[in-house]
């Protein structure tokens, strides 16, 4: 399928470069993209930031209409992108494990591949609008001390790779599963998200408050929650940045 595409050489961010078009113009059509070779403010998510290499690997938004989803639901979408980004790299690697890290982050064994920043727009009771933005590293082999592990798809699979093509994969995947959501087939949809979400059914380390401990991930709740059962058997739901996973 063909999908309206904007693209830029360098701007501040994709996402917020999608929302000023879509305020500025009378009519965009669900999946529309923007999609850049640079940003001066790329952003990931909780106020964190996205670094990457000018033109060497996949910076984009895409903007969805899902007016016929509760704003209490609306966990189910970062799902359905998680799950299309996952889908299209893992056609790329097939031989790597590409698994999704709660909530949006995309991992290639124990290395992140990219990430992706969702920021809704709710109007009343209604989902009016939702921009995904998304960085993948593609091109790019050499990364900041900053970051603890991060990976491409070079490095995974020793050649470039054309940044556009993937994203063509993307948006063929993500228009599939957005059809699921819209459809209302949530259980089929929790249940890939579960069988790719990384540490799932798992007993794994976990940090809290600078301490460690040991649990299991049993799920994630309609708010977007990770539902962890510890060694006792307790299942504890916990926000973003309330815990996270030691890889």
């Amino acid at each position: 399928m063909q999908y309206p595409t904007f693209f830029l050489d360098k701007i501040d961010s994709t996402n917020k470069e999608l929302w000023r078009r879509l305020d500025s113009e009378a009519r965009l059509d669900e999946f529309t993209v923007v999609q850049a070779g640079s940003q001066s403010a790329g952003r990931g998510m909780a106020g964190t930031t996205w670094e990457s290499e000018p033109d060497k690997n996949l910076l984009f938004s895409v903007l969805l209409k899902p007016v016929f989803l509760p704003p209490v639901q609306q966990f189910l979408l970062n799902k359905a992108i998680s799950l299309s980004i996952r889908d299209a790299l893992a056609g790329l690697c097939p031989h790597t494990h590409i698994m999704i890290k709660w909530p949006n982050d995309i991992y290639a064994d124990h290395s992140k591949i990219g990430g992706t920043l969702i920021e809704n727009r709710i109007l009343g009771k209604s989902m009016e609008a939702c921009v995904a933005g998304t960085g993948i590293n593609v091109n790019q082999t050499s990364f900041p001390e900053s970051l603890p592990n991060p990976s491409s798809l070079a490095l995974l699979t020793g050649k470039r790779a054309d940044p556009r093509e993937l994203l063509a994969g993307i948006m063929d995947s993500m228009h599939s599963f957005y059809e699921m959501l819209r459809c209302g087939h949530f259980h089929n949809l929790n249940k890939v998200y579960m069988e790719h979400l990384l540490g799932a059914e798992e007993k794994r380390v976990y940090k809290k408050d600078g301490k460690r401990f040991e649990a299991t991930i049993v799920g994630v709740d309609e708010h977007g929650k990770l539902l962890l059962r510890d060694t006792e058997g307790k299942i504890t739901a916990y926000g973003l940045k309330e815990v996270s996973m030691i890889i």
